[in-house]
Order: C-alpha cells, then sequence, then structure tokens
C-alpha cells in the first residue's frame, strides 16, 4: 500500500518534542543530582551537618525596624520571623497604595474632565513605558535621598513617617 507510508519516530511531530522534554528533565535531575552529592559530599569533609539547628544560635546583629522586638542574642529563627513580618507589612502597604493610585488614575481616564484624563492618560503611558529599574533608581536617587534622616521622621503610633 502506498498510501500507508509511516514517518521515522525522529520526525515524529508528537514523539519529537516529547522526547526533548524528557531528555532536557533528566538531564536537569542529573545535574541536580550531582550538586547535591557534592555539596553533601564537601560538608562532611569540612566537618559540618546539613541541619536546621543553626536556627537556634544567637544571631548576632539588631534589626533596625522590627514589629516584633528583636535583639542580637536572639536565635536565628526569631530574626527570620521578624523579617517576615515587615516583609508582610511592605506588603500589606504596597497593595492598598498600589489599589489606591490604580483606582484613581482608573477613575481620572474614564472623567469627562479633559485635563484629568489627559493626565491620567500622561501618568499611565510614562509608568507603563519607562523600565522598571529606571524607575527604581529615579525613585531612589531623586526622591528618597531627599527625604529628611531618620532622626528628623515624624513618629507616630506603631508607624514612623
Amino acid at each position: 500500500m502506498a498510501g500507508s507510508h509511516r514517518l521515522p519516530w525522529w520526525r515524529n511531530r508528537r514523539l519529537v518534542p516529547w522526547l526533548v522534554q524528557a531528555a532536557v528533565g533528566l538531564a536537569l535531575l542529573v545535574v541536580v543530582a550531582f550538586l547535591v552529592s557534592n555539596l553533601v559530599r564537601n560538608l562532611t569533609a569540612a566537618g559540618l551537618l546539613l541541619t536546621w539547628r543553626w536556627l537556634a544560635n544567637p544571631a548576632g546583629f539588631d534589626i533596625a525596624e522590627s514589629s516584633i522586638p528583636f535583639s542580637a542574642s536572639q536565635p536565628y529563627g526569631m530574626a527570620l520571623v521578624a523579617g517576615l513580618v515587615n516583609t508582610l507589612k511592605v506588603v500589606v502597604a504596597g497593595l492598598v497604595g498600589a489599589t489606591a493610585v490604580g483606582t484613581l488614575v482608573g477613575a481620572a481616564a474614564f472623567s469627562s474632565n479633559g485635563l484629568l484624563k489627559r493626565l491620567a492618560r500622561v501618568y499611565v503611558e510614562l509608568v507603563r513605558n519607562i523600565p522598571l529599574l529606571l524607575q527604581l533608581v529615579f525613585w531612589y536617587f531623586v526622591v528618597f535621598l531627599a527625604l529628611p534622616n531618620g532622626s528628623q521622621a515624624i513618629q507616630g503610633p506603631g508607624l514612623v513617617l
């Protein structure tokens, strides 16, 4: 039969991508196994153990601003908890701030006021078209460094502005 010509396996459009993915996955597993084996061998040679006991050791450093009390004599585990709490505070503040700015700019973009609509459009185009790294550099050097230092900060209940 002339119509039942089968392609060789290396030209099969379903099989070849699957085989490539399997080969890449296997190669990654081999590399990870080698790295873990090398780590264990070197740690054993150095007389070190791969445990979580280091979390109970004294941290030896202070955390300048923390919602939970932390001192240098407390363990690394508490430092991680303090860092996690600080991170969650920043995330919540960022979410609230970004939601507020986005809602205001979005409402301004649909406003019947022409000036407000154009200002919202300019803001969106500036933020969208300037790379994030450049924005971060701008905010750090132009805005953040122009702010007063910590000794001149406004103190509030549980808040430093």
